[in-house]
């Protein structure tokens, strides 16, 4: 339960930078390659979404249900797409900042490539929400189920 703490603190330290619009996130931390602050906070928040959820819930899970392996299975879709959003937002981009640009001669750093970054980034949120709803449903139909005696 302390690595699902730490990955919580993470998100929430991610999430409140993010959505304050920290100056921070502008700071480049590679100047060489143009990599800024934010790049690693959005990709860390990302990662931390899916593996609080994993780390909350990984000791009341059994393997045994169907839908604990379903859901299991989604955050380990997940757990990837989170840990390769930056290389795939960089391939899309063409720059570590993932700035698009409408006059771009190619596919990279496009309009279109723009729109499947964003479409890339908001599957894992949404992901993530859907094992979080799944794990509600369950545990509210498993409160309702009439408890058999051996």
């Amino acid at each position: 339960m302390p690595w699902a703490c730490l990955s919580f603190l993470v998100l929430v330290a991610c999430t409140y930078l993010l959505v304050t619009g920290s100056p921070w996130l502008e700071y480049r931390l590679v100047g060489a390659i143009d990599f800024p602050v934010g790049t690693l906070v959005a990709w860390l928040g990302l990662i931390a979404l899916p593996s609080t959820i994993h780390l909350a819930t990984a000791t009341h899970q059994s393997a045994s249900s169907t839908l604990d392996r379903f859901r299991s299975l989604l955050l380990k879709i997940d757990l990837v797409l989170a840990g390769s959003w930056g290389v795939m937002a960089y391939a899309l981009a063409g720059n570590w900042a993932f700035s698009f640009s409408g006059w771009a001669p190619s596919f990279r750093g496009s309009d279109k490539a723009s729109s499947l970054f964003w479409a890339y980034s908001i599957i894992i949120v949404l992901l993530a929400l859907l094992v979080m709803a799944l794990l509600i449903a369950s545990k509210l139909l498993g409160a309702r189920r009439p408890k058999t005696s051996a």
